[in-house]
């Protein structure tokens, strides 16, 4: 999705109603600053919580086009360049938090299977694009939407900012799952019956143990 909207946003620059050699100066340049944005995220935020913010930093600006009163065509052009702020930035994190997510066992296999789909999905975008023929701010509409759902959906994988990175399959799949706390009151009882014996002692020895335990509690 990542793919198809950066892509999508950078063909879109002709369906702008603005000059197209500046918007697609313009359009390549928002994406600089980005980088430099989501260096320091990444390891104070987190991968998940910067791809997500970026995704809906992405979103909101593409949706917010349609909003535009008629007569301010560069308020339309600078929603898109906010959203190919957003996604220019979250393509610098999403390989990184990809790569991360990705047990060692099939790392190289995952990412390249990613990419492939990623470069499936590429077929959509100009057909997306070609929708703003017939409203020229469709596209935007469109592609703001599905930043918006994968910046909601990345809130449901785990962060990998200091894990240890998963090694079998095992370990991907509870990665991020919290162990079930030990420390509630049903718990502790069924690990205090658990370690109590089954069969009382018969020996005078461990009678002799047992009575002295019970004398010391």
């Amino acid at each position: 999705m990542n793919a198809i909207i950066y892509n999508g946003l950078t063909l879109n620059v002709s369906n702008l109603p603005v000059d197209d050699y500046w918007s697609f100066i313009i359009n390549g340049a928002v994406e600089l600053p980005g980088y430099f944005v989501v260096w320091p995220l990444l390891q104070c935020a987190g991968r998940r919580w910067t791809l997500a913010a970026t995704m809906i930093v992405c979103g909101i600006g593409c949706v917010s086009a349609m909003f535009v009163p008629d007569g301010y065509p560069w308020l339309v052009a600078s929603a898109s360049f906010v959203g190919k702020f957003g996604v220019g930035s979250g393509f610098a994190v999403i390989y990184i938090f990809a790569g991360e997510l990705y047990p060692t066992v099939v790392r190289a296999i995952g990412m390249g299977m990613s990419s492939m789909v990623a470069g499936s999905g590429l077929l959509l975008a100009p057909h997306i694009v070609n929708l703003g023929k017939i409203i020229k701010i469709l596209p935007l509409l469109i592609m703001g939407l599905m930043a918006l759902s994968a910046g909601i959906l990345t809130f449901f994988l785990p962060e990998t900012l200091g894990a240890p990175l998963p090694m079998t399959i095992e370990d991907a799949e509870n990665f991020g799952k919290k162990p079930a706390a030990d420390s509630g009151m049903f718990t502790q009882a069924a690990k205090k019956r658990d370690s109590q014996p089954l069969l009382e002692p018969h020996t005078p020895m461990e009678r002799r143990r047992r009575s002295s335990r019970l004398m010391n509690i």
